[in-house]
């Protein structure tokens, strides 16, 4: 009996964009030890105006923070490196663009402090809906409905949204999807498949709503690319020495820093901002300007193109060996025993 009020209207591509997590009815297996994962979660980000999703995360860790913000980088910056990784899929993916206004329900994780900067520093707005009330992001609720069912459930190892649908069907005995066919079939579901097809509501195709949208208004577009980087980065305060900063077990030093010092002192904390995805290098917050400076690990050769939970995975390999993690030659070896994993 509850009353169904309305959601709010859009003009605009990227006016105002949806957000929200799913659990995937489907169980996933690593595609090279055929050990069970589990069922992932997506979260997505959809522009209401169009109704194209425009981000996209595929994790394991459930709603938090990261996914939030590594899905808010996926929609505003160009789908480039789709048809390198994905030669199979027909049509592009050319959505994407600054959010003028992100929509959330009233989880944890879109209510952190981490979120609310990165908006911020990207001139995004956030609003959430009010309790109990999902129809103020009635858009995406839809899509992940027909996502679950329409897409999902053609997929070997679905799990069904409910265990009464499941009867004698065993989703762990044919969960033989990998990660990686996982993410390519829903990148195609979704641009040959989804974005093609004409929505009821719009009385076309969203990409054609798309299309038609953007060619009156473009979407603002990122400038700087470094400064969503720093948007999306973790904060952490660090003092800096003569020998740099030490983060995470990895020195970072260059002559950017000795001016620091030299201008504020020989021994002061600065903000660090770092990336989950790429260790070779951290942000340092100038003080005074509030310029954000990069600086690089010193040693590239151990760090370049290595996430945080792969240096942290190698690391644990060489302390189990009885080795000394600033081993050079040691943390080379794990690196590529990692890799054979």
């Amino acid at each position: 009996y509850r009353y169904a009020g309305r959601s709010p209207t859009v003009e605009r591509v990227m006016e105002l964009v949806e957000t929200d997590h799913t659990l995937m009815d489907v169980f996933v297996i690593d595609a090279e030890t055929n050990e069970l994962i589990g069922r992932p979660t997506l979260t997505t980000m959809l522009c209401k105006a169009s109704k194209v999703p425009v981000g996209m995360f595929l994790g394991f860790q459930g709603p938090c923070a990261e996914a939030v913000l590594a899905c808010l980088k996926h929609a505003i910056t160009p789908k480039t490196y789709v048809r390198e990784r994905f030669p199979d899929i027909k049509n592009d993916w050319p959505c994407y663009g600054m959010i003028t206004y992100l929509l959330a329900d009233n989880g944890l994780e879109f209510h952190g402090q981490a979120l609310e900067r990165a908006a911020l520093e990207v001139g995004t707005s956030i609003g959430y809906c009010p309790p109990r009330e999902p129809y103020f992001k009635g858009s995406i609720e839809r899509y992940q409905k027909t996502m679950n069912y329409d897409f999902a459930r053609l997929l070997p190892g679905h799990s069904f949204a409910s265990w009464l649908e499941r009867e004698d069907y065993d989703p762990l005995k044919h969960a033989v999807i990998p990660l990686d066919a996982l993410d390519r079939l829903l990148h195609k579901w979704i641009i040959d498949v989804y974005m093609q097809k004409v929505h009821r509501g719009l009385g076309m195709s969203p990409i054609q709503k798309w299309n038609e949208l953007s060619a009156k208004q473009p979407p603002q577009l990122v400038t700087d690319p470094s400064r969503l980087d720093v948007a999306i980065s973790k904060s952490v305060i660090r003092n800096v020495s003569h020998a740099g900063i030490n983060l995470h077990g990895i020195r970072y030093n260059d002559h950017a820093m000795e001016t620091l010092r030299k201008t504020y002192g020989k021994s002061l904390d600065l903000e660090v901002r770092y990336l989950d995805e790429d260790v070779s290098y951290i942000y340092v917050t100038d003080p005074e300007s509030k310029a954000h400076i990069v600086v690089p690990a010193l040693d590239q050769e151990s760090t370049r193109g290595v996430t945080l939970l792969q240096h942290k995975r190698i690391r644990e390999i060489v302390r189990q060996k009885g080795q000394n993690p600033a081993n050079r030659i040691a943390v080379a070896k794990a690196r590529a025993e990692l890799a054979e994993e």
